[in-house]
């Protein structure tokens, strides 16, 4: 069974997902026949639960979420037995948890969010109950903040912004509280910057610009640092791409030409992404924010208008054109998009600028 999850992992890892799933399936049926021989033991009842955590991963991956739904319902069946098994223990508990987050992934991903509130509730409660039984560690804290960003994603899926905006709010303190108690690790520091992305999140949908703005360029700011730290790696550009278009959409709903100074101020990272890295998520990122401050200079009034150098505008036509271009390669554009790539090649025909190309996705 060892050795099979070792191949299964390994097989995961790979992305082949059919040959993960083989291995699996022979896994468990092996922990069922161990749980069978073996009556009254716990050791063997968890080995089934970790084998079903491993083919619902497959099968969650693959897409099948009715076969995940099945797969962990009897997991999360499973972890509750060995709780009550072993009372004052964290360990079962933490693993009722975690049943509970794979219940949760799939109950969203097939839009039931009744259901998924009801298992993130649990879930957070749990989590709490782990805080509360291990003061002064670091890992508890993290998990409850990991609930509260379940609970919160849930809340904004149904429109509770309220609800949403005071899990956040206390996501956000827990963040803070972790990276000052690790200074010089980057994860925490990017934990803060996804809470001040839920926040910004909640604050755009009920109108609060300022607000939103506020917390954007933060996270902003965060990112930056990050993708400083390490050179290189694509992360912290993907991270970095999403919170830009974040602040420039802000600035392009407010008229604010401070996202044209954000875009010459970024530049450095179009080329790590579309030279170094050549990310399509990312590459994503940057055309729609290039194509917010094409849609701010639109609406700019005709004095402001002039002010935009036509040099300027014709560079970033281009740079939209060979982006979407590139995207359009990898796999077909979404349809405001695809639209996009017509109306920018229209009007570069009116410009007497060389094409700049287009720049290689893979």
């Amino acid at each position: 069974s060892v050795s099979l999850d070792n191949m299964g992992a390994v097989l995961k890892a790979v992305g082949d997902w059919a040959g993960a799933r083989a291995v699996f399936e022979e896994q468990l049926e092996l922990a069922r026949e161990l749980r069978e021989a073996q009556p009254g033991l716990l050791e063997p009842v968890r080995d089934v639960s970790v084998s079903l955590d491993n083919m619902g991963a497959v099968l969650k991956a693959v897409g099948d979420w009715s076969g995940a739904r099945a797969v962990f319902e009897e997991q999360l069946e499973l972890a509750r037995e060995l709780r009550e098994a072993q009372p004052g223990l964290l360990e079962p508990v933490r693993d009722v948890s975690v049943s509970l987050d794979n219940m949760g992934a799939v109950l969203k991903a097939v839009g039931d969010w009744s259901g998924a509130r009801a298992v993130f509730e649990e879930q957070l409660e749990l989590a709490r109950e782990l805080r509360e039984a291990q003061p002064g560690l670091l890992e508890p804290v993290r998990d409850v903040s990991v609930s509260l960003n379940n609970m919160g994603a849930v809340l904004k899926a149904v429109g509770d912004w309220s609800g949403a905006r005071a899990v956040f709010e206390e996501q956000l303190e827990l963040a803070r509280e972790l990276r000052e108690a690790q200074p010089g690790l980057l994860e925490p520091v990017r934990d803060v910057s996804v809470s001040l992305n839920n926040m910004g999140a909640v604050l755009k949908a009920v109108g609060d610009w300022a607000g939103a703005r506020a917390v954007f360029e933060e996270s902003l700011a965060l990112r930056r640092e990050s993708r400083a730290a390490q050179p290189g790696t694509l992360q912290p550009v993907q991270d970095l791409a999403f919170s830009l278009r974040m602040v420039v959409e802000l600035c392009e709903s407010e008229g604010d030409l401070v996202a044209l100074g954000l875009r010459l101020e970024e530049r450095p990272l179009r080329e790590a992404i579309f030279t170094a890295l050549k990310d399509y998520s990312s590459a994503m990122e940057w055309v729609r924010c290039d194509l917010a401050i094409d849609r701010l200079v639109r609406g700019l009034a005709p004095v402001e208008r002039e002010e935009v150098p036509a040099a300027w505008y014709s560079d970033l036509l281009t740079e939209i054109e060979s982006l979407l271009a590139a995207l359009e390669k990898v796999q077909p554009l979404p349809e405001d998009l695809s639209a996009e790539l017509v109306r920018v090649r229209r009007v570069l025909a009116e410009y007497d600028s060389p094409d700049g190309g287009e720049t290689d996705l893979q």
